[in-house]
């Protein structure tokens, strides 16, 4: 039998109301927002504009140190604040504690000035021996600052062209 009234009734009609699925799926809609909101941090880093100085040392070992430094050493262990590249999120309460601290906490280890980064004054044999144990250990930069920064892990010719300038360096002396 067929009966053209059923056909037409609103009750047949979908709404969000009577879909039943719509409150299970909201978690994941709600997760997969914070999950896009959480990679615009590390992703928005890719598009800092930094300052770049120019390698004035003229030993062809130093060139490359000085770009590693400038990209993945400067923010943390840099003397002055030009040189240091906040994203935009460094104002926000928790990342301005947070960067604040790691800054401080790096520079109690060590500094690095303009004149060193350029190479027209040498970085110190002391600092020199501190970066050749951190870049031997893979313990600089932190997971913490990678976590954010994808582009500052030094890869392997990374390492090897600070432990090259380093070892030049310690054959001179």
């Amino acid at each position: 039998m067929y009966s053209g009234d059923s056909l037409n009734s609103s009750s047949s009609k979908p709404s969000i109301t009577t879909f039943p699925n719509w409150r299970r799926l909201l978690p994941f809609i709600v997760l997969a927002g914070v999950f896009v909101f959480g990679l615009s941090f590390p992703i928005s880093n890719f598009f800092i504009v930094r300052v770049k100085l120019p390698d004035q040392s003229g030993n062809a070992a130093f060139a490359p140190v000085s770009k590693i430094l400038q990209s993945s050493c400067v923010d943390c262990h840099s003397a002055t604040n030009d040189l240091v590249a906040y994203p935009f999120y460094a104002k926000f309460p928790i990342a301005k504690d947070t960067i604040a601290r790691d800054m401080l906490e790096g520079q109690k280890e060590f500094v690095i000035t303009k004149a060193q980064i350029s190479g027209s004054e040498l970085i110190s044999n002391i600092d020199l021996a501190k970066i050749a144990t951190v870049v031997e250990e893979g313990s600089m930069p932190p997971i913490r600052y990678k976590a954010l920064h994808w582009d500052a892990s030094l890869n392997r010719e990374q390492r090897q062209a600070i432990l090259n300038y380093i070892h030049s360096r310690n054959q001179q002396n």
